[in-house]
Parts: C-alpha cells; structure tokens; sequence
C-alpha cells in the first residue's frame, strides 16, 4: 500500500467520526430520546417455497443463520411499532428486508441512536448446502453456524462484527467497517476480508488465494494454507501467522510487529524502520515478502 492510499484510509476514518459527531447533533436537535425504551414483540415465519439462494437487508438485527433441526425453514424476527420485517421467496432466492418508520430510529450514515441493542434475526436453514449467500447489516452483528455451506458467500456489516463458521465452496467477501471478522473452517478458491476497525481472525482455512486487509487492528492467521498468493495488511496492529503457508506471501503493516510460524521455507524479504528482523535464510519456497515501519518482523519454519 502506498502512502498515497494511506493518507487517504486514514481521512476516510476521521471524516466517519466526523459524520458520527454530526449525527449526534442531527438527532439531539431532533428532539428524540437517546435512551428510549423500545417495545418489541417475537414474530415466527415459516417459509414452504424452495430456493437456493439467500439475500437479507437489515438496518439492526443481530443476525443468525443455523441448520433447522426439523427440516423446516423458519424465521425468528424482532418487531416493533418502529420496524418490519418481511421474508419472501423470488426468482429462487429468499429474500429478507428489515424496514424501519421512523427516521430518527436509525440516524446518520448507518448507526442507530435510540436503541443500542440490535432485534434478533435467526433463520432456520433446512438445507445443508445454499448457492449464494449476500449479507448487509446496518448495525448489529452476522453469524453464519456450523453444518451450513454455500457456494459464495457476501456478507457486510457497517457496525458489527462478522463471525463465519459455515463452509464456503467458491468465494467468500467479508466486511466490517467497525467490527472483527472470524472465520473457519472452510475450504474456497477466494477469500477477502476486509475491515476499518476491529481485527480480523482467519483460522483452518484453505484457499487458491487470500487477502486480508485492516486499517485499525491486528490480524491473525491460524493453519491458513494458499496455493497462491497470501495478502496480508493493517495500518495500526500487529501480524501474526500461526502454521501458515502460501504459494507467496506478502504482509504490511505500518504500526506493529510480524511474527509466526510458517510451514515450508520461502525466499525472504524483510524490512522494518524500527526494529530488528529474525527470519530463516533463504529457502527454495515462494517469495514471503515482510515490511513495517515501525516494529520487528519474527518468522520461523515450523517442524
């Protein structure tokens, strides 16, 4: 990442927590509660259609997507006099939309100031395996559980975290603006992750290639294997890899150390303003390129 691109991530965070400032204006001159309580009643869908595709739009829910346990899809939703929920099957997807009524229910560029806690969104699959999966979520977390797979997967959040332990076949797109992503278990020719604030934590996971980039927070890579490129960069936190490998492997960061463990050698290239650099001499592997400003760089070849 050049400086040019770097400048430019850091003004894109400040002008959000400027937008966020001018929110809190917007809605306290509005004359609503921060605090308002807020009713809100339980409402079950079920779906009988089929489909195999998924598609949920949400302004706040914490959404959930696990394996229905009778063979039924079903929809467990959160309403209120200020929000609806609506499920329908189109075109061979199910398609999901969360609406809201008021306009100060869900204030400037996506955060929500009269409740804080997100409604409840589970969606029951009966199936085991889906095609596409696209995910946005206004505020308020995603969940995708264990014994589900799709062939792609798409979810973003703007506040809240992303947590995947669902299967992926093909590609898999997640991001957070603020808000960690996890994700496990799974094996796909494509994955990008991509947050502003919150980390990224990517574990037992094989890919054709992987990228994975931060501006605030630290990233960590457990038993992540790549036959092809491996990309890895944060601005402020540190790097880690945990048994990883890769046809070739690249990590930034500006602010933080690069340490871990890898699996074959690699043909090193090491650099750091601030700090010292321990790497293995060169090996017969891919090219593992490593560079930060301002920490050291550790890496060793696993046994």
């Amino acid at each position: 990442m050049n400086k040019g691109i770097k400048i430019a991530l850091i003004t894109a965070v400040c002008l959000i927590g400027i937008g966020l400032v001018l929110g809190l204006i917007g809605y306290f001159t509005g004359g609503s509660s921060l605090f308002k309580d807020e009713e809100t009643t339980e409402r079950e869908l079920v779906i009988n259609d089929a489909f195999s595709d998924i598609v949920i739009d949400c302004v706040r829910s914490k959404v959930v997507l696990l394996p229905s346990e009778d063979g039924v899809c079903r929809i467990e939703a959160d309403e209120s006099e200020n929000c609806t929920l609506t499920a329908e099957v189109r075109n061979g997807a199910l398609r999901i939309e969360q609406k809201l009524r008021s306009k100060w229910n869900f204030g400037f560029i996506g955060f929500n100031f009269t409740a804080f806690k997100p409604y409840k969104l589970n969606v029951y699959l009966p199936e085991s395996e889906y095609r596409d999966l696209s995910i946005i979520n206004v505020s308020g977390g995603v969940e995708a559980k264990d014994g589900l797979s799709f062939m792609n997967a798409a979810l973003k959040t703007v506040s809240g975290g992303i947590r995947f332990n669902a299967a992926v076949r093909s590609s898999a797109s997640f991001e957070s603006t603020s808000g960690g992503i996890e994700a496990s278990g799974f094996e796909c020719e494509l994955l990008k992750a991509d947050c502003t604030s919150g980390g990224i934590r990517l574990s037992h996971i094989s890919c054709g290639s992987v990228r994975a980039e931060c501006i605030s927070g630290g990233i960590t890579l457990t038993s992540v294997v790549t036959s092809g490129e491996m990309e890895v960069e944060t601005m402020s936190g540190g790097i880690t890899f945990d048994r990883c490998d890769g046809g070739s492997i690249r990590a930034e960061t500006v602010s933080g150390s690069i340490k871990g463990s890898l699996l074959s050698p690699k043909v090193f290239k090491a650099e750091t303003v601030s700090g010292k650099i321990s790497v293995p001499s060169d090996g017969s592997g891919g090219i593992c390129e490593l560079e930060t400003t301002s920490g050291r760089i550790e890496i060793t070849i696993a046994d």
